[in-house]
C-alpha cells in the first residue's frame, strides 16, 4: 500500500494496488510519511474503509482535527472495558468515542454548558439493551476457556458457553428458529430484536451424525422464551469421546457495541446469560 497523505502521526490515508483508499491507524505510522511512501503493513493496528468519496473526506477531516492524545485515551478506555469489565467492545466505536471526547473537551474549554433540555436528551438511553437467557442449565464457561479455537477466538462471534447438567435446550428469547442442521448438533436462532444466535451443543459433535440429538421444533417456527428447542443425550456424547461444552454465540456481534456474559458461575435455563447493547 502507498501513502496518499499523513493525517497525523498515527493516521495515514493509503491506496492499495487496486486504487481503493482506506485510512490506517497505528502508533507512529504517519510520522514523516509523504505521498508515495510505502506503508509497513505490520504496523497497522486498525483500518477504516470509507464507503464513498464523501465519507472518506469526512473521515479525513475528523482524523486531522482529533489530537493524538485523544486516540490514546480512547484506546485505554477500550482496553479497560475489555480487561477490567469483561466487555467485548467493537473497535468500530473508537472514532465516535474520540469525536465525542474532542467535542466535550472543547465545550469545556469554552465554558459551554448543556442546558436542561439537552441534558435530558443525554440522559435517555442511546442504545437498546438486549437480554439473552440461558438455553441450558449448567456451569458458565468463558469464551477463552472454550476448547475450540473457532469459538474461543471470537471468529464466529462473541458469546459464552455452558457446561450443561442436562440435555434440554430451550429458546433463550422470543424469536424464530432460522437454521437446523442435518446432524442436529446445533440450532440457529434469531430473536425478535434481530440478534442472531448459534447454540452449538458440544465440541466436534457434528461428527456424531445426529445420533445423540433430537429437534423439538421446526425451521421457521416462531417460539417463545423457554420453549423446548432440542434435546441431547449428554452421556452418549461423552461416551463417543466428545466434550459437552455448549457455546452460545452472537453471530452478528459486529452489529452491536458490546456482548457481556453474566458474572454468575452457574445458571439455570431462563436466567440472564448475555447482555447485548
Amino acid at each position: 500500500m502507498k501513502v496518499v497523505k499523513a493525517l497525523n502521526n498515527n493516521m495515514v490515508l493509503v491506496r492499495d494496488e487496486n486504487g481503493n483508499e482506506s485510512i490506517c491507524q497505528g502508533k507512529g505510522i504517519g510520522f514523516q510519511k509523504k505521498n508515495g511512501d510505502c506503508l509497513e503493513e505490520d504496523k497497522i493496528e486498525r483500518r477504516f474503509i470509507p464507503e464513498n468519496a464523501s465519507e472518506s473526506r469526512h473521515f479525513q477531516e475528523l482524523f486531522m482535527e482529533i489530537p493524538d492524545e485523544y486516540w490514546e485515551i480512547a484506546e485505554d478506555v477500550l482496553e479497560y472495558a475489555r480487561k477490567e469489565c469483561n466487555i467485548h467492545v467493537s473497535d468500530r466505536i473508537i472514532l465516535p468515542l474520540c469525536d465525542h471526547m474532542a467535542g466535550s473537551i472543547e465545550r469545556s474549554r469554552q465554558n459551554i454548558s448543556l442546558d436542561n433540555p439537552m441534558l435530558w436528551d443525554v440522559k435517555k438511553p442511546l442504545v437498546k439493551k438486549i437480554e439473552i437467557s440461558a438455553p441450558l442449565t449448567g456451569k458458565v464457561v468463558r469464551m477463552a476457556q472454550i476448547p475450540d479455537e473457532g469459538f474461543s477466538s471470537g471468529a464466529l462471534g462473541e458469546g459464552v458457553a455452558i457446561l450443561p447438567e442436562d440435555g434440554n435446550v430451550y429458546a433463550p428469547a422470543d424469536g424464530v428458529v432460522t437454521s437446523m442442521m442435518d446432524t442436529k448438533h446445533a440450532i440457529g436462532f434469531t430473536t425478535d430484536d434481530g440478534l442472531e444466535l448459534l447454540i452449538h451443543v458440544g465440541i466436534d459433535t457434528v461428527e456424531l451424525n445426529g445420533a445423540p440429538f433430537e429437534y423439538k421444533t421446526t425451521e421457521g417456527a416462531h417460539v417463545k422464551k423457554g420453549d423446548l428447542l432440542m434435546t441431547a443425550d449428554l452421556k452418549a456424547i461423552e461416551e463417543a469421546g466428545k466434550k459437552i461444552i455448549t457455546p452460545i454465540i452472537v453471530t452478528n456481534s459486529e452489529d452491536y457495541v458490546s456482548v457481556k456474559a453474566t458474572d454468575s458461575v452457574n445458571v439455570q435455563n431462563g436466567d440472564n446469560l448475555l447482555t447485548v447493547v
